[in-house]
């Protein structure tokens, strides 16, 4: 085998007894897809299916075409994405294909030994890409790849092999991938029950006399009355109990049994909230600094260790940003995506932009805890900055989120253990993608063994013990040769673009 085979390292370059090999280009014709010129969104006999990449993943056509001019896939076709996710195949398609694919016509090989080994040649295909931006298939290291060739009896054995391998293997993917779900279900629950009051129910009988979540309030306010001399935020009323109303939303929520100890409150009540800002991009002396600084795509429900862009300190001091401490909670406020109701933990200072929210609460709160109830009221809190052309949170309803509070000892309590249970979660969704990374390397560990011969026995070692004879892979390559020359008049139709 060459330099050019994906599989030069296969059995030190050597091929198994009876086998051949030969470029891709030999063995198969070629056509690039187009966009048809009528395209309509019904099925009716006269019409086939325009077929993309989601065709190809098994999705239904969304498209139709009577363009007689189309290049059309055959059931025998493999279809492999030429522009953009390149690499991926699918056979059993017929339709028109689309400007990004391109359909090979395997020439007496079996369609699904070729496809086999494609997807074994897809890391290479990849690495030796073209386009900066968009990848495309590079036509001349495509169409180099030297296939190792197996007779044909021992193609048809080596593909009934791998399709029975391969949905195995597939199978402990999907149910690695439910596990993952049911992981982060796990966190969710954990969540919860930390911010209702269950996960320490049982905490609470061994600790009847802390102080309760009330009293606790009282001495906030008490403590920020003396600070600032006056009361602290628009939204306490100046009578706790005013505060203290159970909140509207709530109704019918499962929150029917919060402890005795506990009491609802208003962020506002617990915490000060400020907004970020952002320098201005067009003085550079603005930015490229050393203080982190932290956009709202970076607010993904973490904690926050490090920053992708730094200001200034003349940046921050001609901003509106702001230094927050370690232990901010941090709350995205605008997006349309996951983003708008994520919230962060900072591990560092840093400031962050305009459309995050930083919640820097009281003593007697202890920061872990009301960003466990973020994280639990993740949906809830996103609910609120719904409405309008662009769903936002901003300041006013951030201070106006409602959330439990707890007492002090028993918030300590919640945060430890729902580290403590957030810990073998982590652990075990380590061991889940120790074992994803494992079987992907298996379907490629089991196609390697395919196509060095280890897979099934050989067709040569299968003659001798059965004493006949067999036709060997360099007659069935001359054969495709043959086949190759008289359909295309000696002319190699391949995708060069």
């Amino acid at each position: 085998m060459n330099e050019s085979s994906p599989i030069l390292a296969l059995n030190n370059g050597l091929l198994p007894e009876g086998w051949a090999e030969s470029t891709l280009v030999d063995l198969v014709s070629s056509r690039k897809g187009k966009k048809p010129k009528t395209l309509m969104s019904d099925s009716r006999d006269n019409l086939v299916p325009y077929i993309l990449i989601d065709q190809m993943e098994g999705k239904p056509a969304k498209e139709f075409t009577d363009d007689k001019s189309a290049p059309i896939a055959a059931v025998s076709d493999i279809l492999i994405v030429w522009d953009g996710s390149i690499g991926k195949t699918a056979s059993g398609i017929t339709g028109a294909i689309g400007s990004t694919i391109a359909a090979l016509t395997p020439i007496l090989i079996v369609t699904s030994y070729l496809e086999s080994f494609l997807r074994l040649c897809k890391p290479y295909i990849e690495q030796n890409s073209r386009g900066s931006g968009l990848q495309h298939i590079s036509p001349d290291v495509f169409w180099d790849i030297r296939v190792p060739l197996a007779p044909l009896a021992e193609q048809k054995r080596i593909v009934a092999k791998i399709e029975e391998l391969l949905p195995l293997v597939n199978a402990a993917k999907e149910h690695l991938n439910r596990t993952s779900q049911i992981m982060k279900r796990f966190r969710q629950a954990v969540l919860s029950a930390a911010c209702t009051g269950r996960l320490t129910e049982g905490w609470r009988k061994e600790h009847p006399n802390v102080e309760s979540a009330d009293q606790l309030l009282v001495r906030i306010n008490l403590s920020r009355k003396e600070r600032i001399g006056k009361k602290c935020d628009a939204h306490y009323t100046g009578t706790l109990i005013d505060s203290f109303s159970r909140p509207e939303y709530i109704e019918n929520e499962g929150y029917d049994d919060i402890p005795s100890s506990w009491i609802w409150c208003r962020v506002s009540q617990i915490a000060t909230v400020y907004i970020g800002g952002t320098p201005s991009r067009k003085q550079p002396s603005y930015w490229d600094g050393d203080i982190p600084w932290v956009s709202s795509g970076e607010v993904a429900n973490c904690h926050i260790k490090t920053t992708r862009e730094y200001i200034t300190l003349e940046g921050l001091n001609n901003s509106s940003a702001k230094l927050y401490p370690l232990n901010t909670i941090l709350i995205a406020m605008i997006g349309e995506g996951k983003t708008r109701g994520q919230a962060a933990i900072l591990d560092i200072e840093c400031c962050t932009n305009q459309n995050v929210a930083g919640v820097v609460v009281e003593a007697g709160v202890l920061p872990d805890y009301v960003w466990c109830w973020a994280l639990s009221e993740y949906e809830t809190n996103r609910s609120v900055g719904r409405g309008g052309s662009q769903p936002a949170l901003n300041k006013q309803k951030v201070n106006e989120l409602w959330l439990l509070l707890p007492p002090y000892e028993e918030q300590q309590e919640i945060v430890s253990r729902v580290e403590a249970l957030f810990k073998l979660a982590d652990t075990i969704e380590k061991c889940i993608e120790t074992a994803r990374l494992r079987a992907d390397k298996l379907t490629q560990s089991i196609l390697a063994k395919a196509f060095r011969g280890e897979l099934v026995p050989t067709e040569a070692e299968l003659a001798r013990q059965e004493g006949r004879s067999y036709e060997p892979a360099a007659v069935l390559l001359e054969r495709i040769k043959a086949e190759k020359g008289n359909a295309s008049g000696s002319k190699r139709r391949t995708v060069r673009g």
